[in-house]
C-alpha cells in the first residue's frame, strides 16, 4: 500500500513539474517579454530605396519610380499617382546630395526617413504629414538628429519637427539658436517650449499649426518674420519679449484664438495683414509711443489700439 501511494506521490510531483514549465507566472497574455524579439510582435516596414538624377538630385519623379517598383502607387485615370496606405520609410541611392521641393508630395503614408551621409542640401516642405521621424548617418557633415528630429550639425539650428510625431509638446534643446523656415510647420502640437539660447524665429516656422495654443518667445527674440504663426487658429495665448522690434507680413494672420495682444514698447514696424483674419482679436495693447504704423490699416481695421503710458 506504501508503495502505491509513494508511486502516486512520484507522479503529481512530475506532472506538477512539467506543468510549472510551461507557467509564465501569471503575465498577461498580450504582455511581450523582453527575450521576445520585437520583430514577432511589429513586423519591419517596408523601406523603399529612392534613386536620384546624374546631379545627385532626389526628384518627384525619383520618388514616384521607387514607389511603382515597390508597389506603393498606382497611376489614376487622370496620370495622377495614388498612394497606397501602407506604411513605409524610406532610404537613399549612395551620393544623393539634394532632395527637390515637395519630392515626396502626398505620400501620405511616409512615416521614416534616413538622410545618407552625401546629403547636404533639403528642400522643404518634405511632404508627408505622417513622418514621424528623420534620422542622419552619423558621417553627415551637414545634419544630424535629435531623437528623429533633424538638426544642423552644430546643433544651433533646428531644421524640422516631423509633422506626424504624436506629441502633444516638445521641449527645444538648449543651446538651439535658430528655429529655421517652416520648422513646425503642420505639426500637431499644442505646446513648444523655447529656451532662452534661441535669437532667431525664422518665416512660417510655426504656420499652420493648428493645435498649438499657448507659446512664449524668449527676450533674445527681436522679430516675428513673416507668416511666423499664420492660420495658428488655437493660439489663445501669445507672450512677446522686450526686445520685439518688428512684426512681419501676416505673422499672425488667421489666429481666431487670439483676443488681445500685448505688443512691447520697441515695436516699431508692422507688416501688413499682421493680425488680419484675426476675426476674434479686440484689442492691442501697445506699450510704447501713441502713435506707429501699424501695416496695412484697412485690413486691421478692426482692432481697437490702446497705448499703456
Amino acid at each position: 500500500m506504501r508503495k502505491i501511494v509513494l508511486l502516486l506521490f512520484i507522479i503529481m510531483f512530475l506532472f506538477g513539474c512539467a506543468y510549472g514549465a510551461d507557467y509564465d507566472g501569471g503575465a498577461e497574455p498580450d504582455q511581450e517579454s523582453a527575450a521576445t524579439p520585437a520583430s514577432s510582435k511589429e513586423p519591419a516596414l517596408l523601406n523603399i530605396e529612392v534613386g536620384h538624377s546624374e546631379d545627385g538630385t532626389v526628384t518627384k519623379q525619383d520618388v514616384i519610380k521607387a514607389g511603382l517598383a515597390a508597389g506603393l502607387c498606382v497611376e489614376n485615370e487622370d496620370r495622377y499617382m495614388d498612394w497606397k496606405d501602407t506604411p513605409y520609410t524610406v532610404t537613399f541611392a549612395p551620393e544623393a546630395v539634394k532632395i527637390e521641393i515637395m519630392a515626396f508630395y502626398r505620400c501620405g503614408s511616409l512615416v521614416g526617413m534616413t538622410i545618407p551621409d552625401s546629403m547636404t542640401e533639403l528642400e522643404k516642405p518634405l511632404g508627408s504629414l505622417n513622418l514621424t521621424y528623420i534620422t542622419v548617418t552619423p558621417e553627415n557633415e551637414v545634419y544630424k538628429d535629435i531623437d528623429g528630429i533633424l538638426f544642423s550639425k552644430s546643433g544651433d539650428m533646428l531644421v524640422t519637427y516631423p509633422r506626424g510625431r504624436p506629441s502633444s509638446q516638445y521641449i527645444i534643446p538648449d543651446g538651439t539658436i535658430t528655429i529655421g523656415w517652416d520648422a513646425f510647420g503642420a505639426s500637431n502640437l499644442t505646446e513648444v517650449i523655447i529656451p532662452d539660447s534661441v535669437t532667431e524665429i525664422s518665416s512660417s516656422a510655426f504656420s499652420g499649426c493648428e493645435d498649438l495654443s499657448k507659446i512664449i518667445i524668449p527676450d533674445g527674440v527681436t522679430a516675428i518674420n513673416d507668416y511666423t504663426f499664420n492660420n495658428c487658429t488655437a493660439l489663445a495665448e501669445i507672450i512677446l519679449p522686450n526686445g520685439l522690434n518688428e512684426i512681419g507680413l501676416e505673422a499672425f494672420q488667421g489666429c481666431t484664438g487670439l483676443t488681445t495682444v500685448t505688443i512691447p514698447s520697441g515695436v516699431t514696424r508692422f507688416g501688413d495683414r499682421a493680425f488680419f483674419k484675426c476675426e476674434n482679436l479686440s484689442s492691442v495693447w501697445f506699450t510704447g509711443a501713441n502713435s506707429f504704423d501699424f501695416g496695412d490699416k484697412e485690413e486691421n481695421q478692426h482692432l481697437k489700439v490702446v497705448p499703456t503710458i
